[in-house]
């Protein structure tokens, strides 16, 4: 998915990915982990230069080891 000009998501989209350990959604627009928060599995998500504001889900990926969110516009991060 990296550098594709993705606005957006579908939830529906990672429903069924059960083993996806690696995503790398990097330099597109997305203004949120609408949709990647059903790909309960990741371990590895790399969401640089996107345009994140705020944070507060990532508690719902449980397996996540790593996590790359530079280059974005990040304000805040909720706690849950």
């Amino acid at each position: 998915m990296y550098n594709n000009n993705i606005w957006s998501i579908p939830d529906s989209l990672f429903l069924n990915a059960k083993n996806l350990k690696y995503l790398d959604a990097s330099f597109n627009k997305l203004k949120s982990f609408d949709g990647i928060t059903k790909a309960q599995s990741l371990e590895h998500l790399n969401m640089r230069g996107n345009n994140l504001e705020q944070i507060g889900v990532l508690v719902q990926f449980k397996s996540l080891k790593h996590i790359n969110l530079s280059d974005n516009k990040l304000t805040s991060i909720k706690r849950r």
